[in-house]
């Protein structure tokens, strides 16, 4: 596809509660306001399981009936749930962090070596490859537990008044993709100083087994927000540029590492 040929860059992915009347109104006739996402190089590997071929995840989803979740009775109404959307939309895509970070230094010669104190720019690339894997595995945490709805038992804590859930638009059944092995281990040697801290040096994160089952789980999401809100425009396109966007970064990062 023409788009896969561009240079390596973000595009803004923003939906149209996000841009202007006039561009709205566009965009209702051609409609998809998908953003172009290019073909990214095979991630280099930098975490030390992240080579482990990634096996496909099935999941039975029960969707609720088609019937929209809640009667908004506003424009408001409306405008709140798709801001709320478009900043989940934001946290998705963080989730990619690791990989983008190593697309764009897997060649680099400094990354490549060891840091030393002759060679300061190897010492700051180690230092940033280190928190965008720590962005993907907190983003990760962060999505499994907005999966959890409200009021589960499940829910290793109360939720607070202002968390944002799933269940926040209506969808009250629990679409986690963390293990509790693997939420404790995130937990422990990324989300906080703690004693087992020396571990995460050689710990063999999956990283992308981990950021497959999220982006499953959250497509899954997204489409139950598409059925329930279908008559609701910006909803509905702001729920299906996300998908679509983050499935095709997904699928572009998928295909060049197999052809590796």
């Amino acid at each position: 596809m023409p788009d896969e040929k561009l240079p390596l860059s973000l595009h803004p992915v923003r939906s149209l509660a996000q841009t202007g009347p006039q561009h709205r109104r566009i965009v209702r006739k051609k409609m998809p306001g998908i953003c172009p996402v290019p073909t990214a190089p095979p991630p280099y590997q930098y975490a030390p399981a992240y080579g482990r071929a990634c096996s496909k995840h099935t999941f039975s989803f029960v969707f609720m009936s088609p019937d929209p979740v809640f009667s908004m009775n506003s424009q408001n109404d409306e405008s709140e749930l798709v801001s709320h959307l478009e900043y989940f939309s934001d946290r998705l895509l963080r989730v990619f962090s690791h990989f983008f970070f190593v697309v764009e230094f897997h060649e680099d010669k400094d990354f490549l070596h060891p840091p030393s104190r002759e060679n300061s720019r190897a010492i700051m690339l180690h230092v940033m490859g280190d928190a965008c894997l720590n962005e993907t595995l907190m983003a990760l945490r962060d999505l499994n537990d907005f999966l959890i709805p409200r009021e589960c038992p499940s829910r290793k804590s109360k939720a607070k008044a202002n968390d944002l859930l799933a269940s926040d638009f209506g969808c009250l059944e629990k679409k986690t993709f963390l293990s509790e092995t693997e939420r404790t281990d995130i937990n422990q040697l990324v989300a906080h100083t703690t004693k087992r801290g020396p571990e995460v040096y050689q710990y063999p994160w999956d990283v992308w087994e981990l950021a497959s089952k999220c982006i499953a789980q959250c497509s899954s999401f997204l489409q139950w927000i598409e059925q329930q809100y279908s008559t609701h425009f910006l909803l509905f396109t702001a729920a299906l540029n996300c998908r679509a966007t983050t499935q095709k970064i997904y699928n572009a990062l998928e295909s060049q590492r197999r052809e590796r």
